[in-house]
């Protein structure tokens, strides 16, 4: 729900402003590569501070 209702605000924010914002579309042209990695890899594993 709290993410509904942020990015509800964030599209108001984005719909009054009809000019770009550039820092942020650098951002998320950096951070979907990301994303996409991470949501293809398998998750690591946590390995234990200290054996067992």
């Amino acid at each position: 729900r709290r993410w509904n209702e942020a990015w509800a605000e964030f599209k108001r924010a984005q719909a009054e402003s009809p000019a770009p914002d550039r820092p942020l579309q650098w951002y998320l042209r950096r951070l979907e590569p990301l994303c996409l990695q991470m949501a293809t890899e398998p998750t690591p594993v946590a390995e234990p501070l200290v054996p067992l």
